[in-house]
């Protein structure tokens, strides 16, 4: 029953855009592009997202950051466990974490790394600085529900919590039903949208896609002359770089010597410690190799 629950789970996620779904379908997220979102949504591409601690954690602590909210604001929540449908615009849908009890204000849960809350884009507690796929997050579901108060209810590094409030502007609602039709459009055509090949996630993705060969071989365009030409020039930048960068540390190695640090005139300092590591074997694997060989002629 599970695993048929499962399937109807994937089934209806498949069918609408929701509000994790917001930030890549508009082009803003930094994980997936809105070409790979678009796949998923067609069932061309599974939607992999293997067990990892990581996502365990995630559902355990939305529990936690749940009732550190209700304990810390004197209020009760409640869960909402079906997925919400729009009315207006049937391509959104909403699978909420909580609603606030006695007010109109959705509750989302967060489980954030200690150093992905420090270095990411999150602002002091208190206050609506929240990560643009949050924000993002927060705009589609005020669109499914017509709640514009989100509450994001945060555990940080496990032992902290934060606490945002995203109040959603018409505009930012706009936007997003906007950026989501332009997405959808796409999808009732049979096809995902482009592929931003720049994104970080390009290149994984184009791997997914292609995990082995089939023994033939194509010729490419002129046009692909020019993106043969891009590679080779960016890869002379990188050599160089990489060169003045060894050099810099070579002057840097020299002055420090045997010492087991340098410290600069600001504070900062470059450490030098002997590291033991032990020997390995690399498991059996396959992989496609991709490189480029010159002409004979």
């Amino acid at each position: 029953m599970k695993q048929e629950h499962d399937k109807d789970f994937h089934a209806r996620r498949r069918a609408v855009v929701g509000g994790s779904d917001c930030a890549a379908a508009l082009g803003c997220s930094r994980f997936r592009t809105a070409h790979e979102l678009g796949l998923i949504k067609l069932d061309l591409l599974p939607d992999v997202q293997p067990e990892t601690e990581k996502l365990y954690f995630g559902r355990v602590m939305e529990s936690v950051a749940a009732n550190v909210y209700t304990d810390r604001n004197h209020c009760r929540v409640r869960r909402c466990n079906q997925q919400l449908r729009s009315a207006e615009y049937p391509w959104m849908g909403a699978h909420i974490d909580r609603f606030v009890v006695g007010a109109r204000i959705g509750l989302e849960c967060k489980n954030v790394d200690a150093n992905a809350y420090r270095y990411g884009e999150w602002g002091p507690s208190g206050t609506d600085e929240v990560p643009g796929e949050y924000l993002l997050q927060a705009a589609h579901y005020a669109v499914v529900t017509g709640i514009r108060e989100w509450h994001f209810a945060v555990i940080v590094g496990g032992n902290r919590f934060a606490q945002y409030v995203v109040h959603v502007d018409a505009e930012l609602e706009q936007l997003v039903i906007e950026g989501e039709r332009a997405f959808w459009q796409y999808i009732e055509r049979g096809e995902p949208p482009p592929l931003d090949f720049r994104h970080a996630s390009a290149l994984p993705l184009l791997k997914r896609l292609y995990p082995g060969t089939d023994g033939r071989e194509v010729n490419l365009s002129t046009d692909y002359v020019h993106w043969h030409h891009v590679r080779l020039d960016a890869e002379e930048q990188i050599k160089h770089y990489e060169a003045v960068s060894a050099g810099a540390k070579a002057h840097l190695l020299h002055a420090i010597g045997n010492a087991a640090a340098g410290v600069l005139p600001d504070g900062g300092m470059y450490r030098r410690k002997v590291v033991h590591r032990a020997g390995y074997a690399v498991d059996p694997c396959d992989y496609v190799d991709f490189r480029y060989v010159k002409s004979k002629e």
